[in-house]
């Protein structure tokens, strides 16, 4: 059932809840939030705690990055690392995060190369100053460190901030 709002362009489905993934039989609930929401997230660590501020978003989504690579590792079927990775990278862009791209991965020297367009961290975080995509970082290296089964450090070496047209990391 659809509600409308009166407001132009503002309508919600009531029967929509709660909104599910269905990930290998498992249903997941999920709770969207808005850009503003998101903003407001990560500018309140900031201004709280300031530079520990943005290692907690670096941890944060070190954490959830582990996580999403131990629920992966799950799926049921013979799934190689590049596959996992591919797979847990399509959830994050399902979520709205960014559109991810593989632009090189080396299993073997355990490496791998993330282009991210359209980041919602970039969105967000657009006009906090020295701000890096700490979230994302935090959360492709404990993607790949889980997948890839050993530590692994990410450095953001190209960024739309400083005009490149794509984020990219690389995780080793």
């Amino acid at each position: 059932e659809c509600v409308e709002t009166g407001i132009p362009g503002f309508v919600y489905n009531k029967k929509g809840f709660p909104l599910v993934f269905n990930i290998n039989d498992e249903l997941i609930q999920v709770a969207a939030i808005g850009v503003h929401g998101w903003e407001t997230l990560f500018r309140g660590l900031i201004e709280r705690y300031g530079e520990g501020g943005t290692v907690i978003i670096w941890f944060m989504g070190m954490d959830m990055g582990e996580n999403s690579a131990r629920r992966v590792m799950r799926l049921k079927g013979q799934f190689n690392c590049a596959e996992r990775i591919k797979i847990s990278l399509s959830r994050l862009q399902s979520l709205g995060w960014g559109k991810f791209e593989i632009a090189e991965c080396d299993e073997d020297g355990k490496k791998i190369v993330i282009r991210v367009r359209d980041s919602l961290e970039e969105l967000v975080t657009h006009d906090i100053e020295g701000y890096e995509s700490n979230f994302l970082r935090g959360f492709l290296v404990g993607l790949i460190s889980i997948l890839f089964g050993k530590a692994c450090r990410g450095t953001e070496t190209k960024c739309v901030r400083k005009g490149d047209e794509f984020c990219e990391f690389l995780i080793r």
